[in-house]
Parts: structure tokens; C-alpha cells; sequence
């Protein structure tokens, strides 16, 4: 018996309204979130009806798709690509000391994933209606991500760093929605056959102990969504290649593939 508890996402979000050059980031086109794999069948429905959900990308890797795979997005009819930018990001729960530590976390992502990163935004530049684009919190991989996308649209750090930082006041909620999908230990099926098969049936989160002992006052690096992280990510990778986004570009990133993006993503 599946052990899966189906919530709603916390940290699901159109990137509509955004100024670029040229206009805003066109509504219902595309849409950062976390991960969707166990999400309710209402927010489901309310992708296709109320947004025009025709793809979603999931940037999660192999070992953390295992558990639930498409969920019920499976029988949705939605287009699904798993394009993974590394492993699972929470793997070992080693807490980066500070906010250096995450902006670089996030340079090594550009660096070793420039051509997974290109081959969504191909994805993003012709499809059809709307895509979503998700990890498991929605921050980091999907974070940077969202950022160099905005940033080959034109728009300013400082536009790409506040839709950021509203990760930041969501993260309550994604810690809530974690929290449920990991019952206590009392609530638990005591034998060994029920618990191996709650293992295999759950998706992937950090441990119920470490979530219970969040200070939400004072998150550490790993679990915040500082503005000053992204903000020092893209100096990083601006000081060091001229631009956050020439790794893109010798991964592939070239005029025809940006002007396809800008045409379709901004409005007047």
C-alpha cells in the first residue's frame, strides 16, 4: 500500500509580470514551482484549467524520481521531461556554512549542468502552452535556473533576486509540507514488512527530526532563500566569465535560441 501523502505545493509561481527588455515576462507561459510529483489532484487540475499546463520539467535526478515518478501527473496528459541538473541537493544533509557557500553551490550548477540548462530552455522556447519547471523546494536548482532564464530575457538582477527571495517567505510552508509527508515515528507501521514498504512508496525529504529542529528565525543557508545568495552567484559567475550567462552559451545558447525565447516569453 502506498504510503504517498499528496499535498499542495508551496512554492508554485507564474513568472508573469516580471519586466525585461522590452515589456514582462507573458502570463501563463512559464512557472517555477517545487516538486510536483506529489501533488493533489485539485492542484493538478487547476494547472490545466486555470494555467494551460501543457509541459513540466523536473530537474530532480534519478534517485529522487524513483520513489513516486510522475505521481499523478501520470495520468494527466501533460508532457514530462525529466532533465536532471545533479543530484539530490539535500543528499548527506551537509549544511553549507554561509551564504558564500550556497552562491557557490549554485556556480558549480551553471558550470557542470550549462548543457541540461540549454536543452530546457529549447524546451521552454517552443512549446506550446504553459511549463513548469521544478526540483523538490523549488529554490536552488530551480532558483538558478529561473534566474539565468530572466536574465536572457533582459530583465535586472535586482527584478531576478525579488522573485527569488519570495522562496524566502515560503518556506514555512514547504517545511509543513514536508513535515506531513514524513508521519512520526508513533504513526508509523510498526513492522517490517509495513515500514520497508512506506520506504519504498515515499518520496524523498529531509528527515522528520531534522525539519522538527528548524529554527524558522534563523534557517540555516541550506534551507533559506537569502536574496544575497543569488546576488552573489551571479557576481561570481559575471566576475569570472564576463557574464552569468557565457557557460550557457559554449553549452549552446546561441542568437536564434534566445531571440526564439524573447519572442514567445515577452510582452509589450
Amino acid at each position: 500500500m502506498s504510503s504517498t501523502i499528496f499535498t499542495e505545493p508551496g512554492n508554485f509561481r507564474d513568472l508573469g509580470g516580471i519586466p525585461v527588455t522590452g515589456g514582462e515576462v507573458r502570463s501563463s507561459r512559464v512557472f517555477r514551482s517545487d516538486d510536483l510529483s506529489t501533488a493533489t489532484d485539485e492542484f493538478l487540475d487547476s494547472l490545466l484549467a486555470d494555467h494551460g499546463i501543457t509541459e513540466v520539467v523536473d530537474l530532480r535526478a534519478a534517485e529522487e524520481t524513483a520513489k513516486v515518478n510522475l505521481g499523478r501527473l501520470g495520468s494527466r496528459g501533460i508532457d514530462y521531461h525529466n532533465v536532471a541538473l545533479g543530484g539530490q541537493v539535500m543528499d548527506g544533509y551537509a549544511m553549507p556554512a554561509n551564504d558564500d557557500d550556497m552562491a557557490e553551490f549554485y556556480v558549480r550548477l551553471v558550470e557542470q549542468h550549462s548543457r541540461q540548462m540549454v536543452s530546457i530552455f529549447s524546451l521552454i522556447a517552443w512549446s506550446t502552452g504553459g511549463l513548469v519547471f521544478h526540483c523538490a523546494a523549488g529554490k536552488d536548482r530551480t532558483g538558478i535556473l529561473a534566474a539565468l532564464l530572466l536574465r536572457i530575457l533582459g530583465a535586472e538582477d535586482e527584478e531576478i533576486i525579488k522573485d527569488y527571495g519570495v522562496t524566502a517567505g515560503n518556506v514555512r510552508t514547504m517545511v509543513a509540507r514536508w513535515l506531513a509527508a514524513t508521519p512520526a515515528a508513533s504513526s508509523m507501521a510498526s513492522d517490517s514488512v509495513a515500514g520497508e514498504a512506506a520506504d519504498a512508496d515515499s518520496p524523498r525529504v529531509p528527515p522528520r527530526e531534522f525539519l522538527e529542529s528548524l529554527d524558522m528565525d534563523n534557517l540555516p543557508p541550506l534551507m533559506d532563500a537569502r536574496p544575497t545568495v543569488l546576488r552573489l552567484a551571479l557576481v561570481k559567475l559575471d566576475a569570472k566569465y564576463g557574464d552569468a550567462l557565457e557557460p550557457l552559451r559554449a553549452a549552446g545558447l546561441d542568437e536564434n535560441l534566445v531571440s526564439r525565447l524573447r519572442s514567445q516569453l515577452v510582452v509589450g
